[in-house]
């Protein structure tokens, strides 16, 4: 995260709520972590594929900032080092 001038930010509260789209009572948020100045970070894993908003709100002192993010997560794609069920001889 930059400012205007193209500095980090840094010492920022950052927090994501995210949560899929038909699901959006089931909202989940979390705090970020500081890695890199201005550079914040979380994991999380989709639970199911479809359409996700994520929400990243960034606050430092009186300065806010919110970003609205619309993301499709593709549904998991089978190993292909193991063979299907189906393909396995009986």
């Amino acid at each position: 995260m930059v400012d205007r001038s193209g500095q980090p930010v840094s010492g920022a509260v950052v927090e994501l709520k995210f949560y899929h789209r038909a699901r959006a009572a089931e909202a989940e948020t979390v705090l970020l972590r500081e890695l890199l100045p201005g550079e914040y970070v979380t994991s999380f894993r989709a639970q199911q594929p479809g359409n996700w908003n994520f929400e990243v709100t960034a606050s430092r002192g009186a300065a806010k900032y919110l970003a609205v993010l619309k993301i499709e997560v593709p549904a998991a794609r089978s190993n292909p080092s193991r063979p299907a069920q189906s393909d396995i001889p009986r």
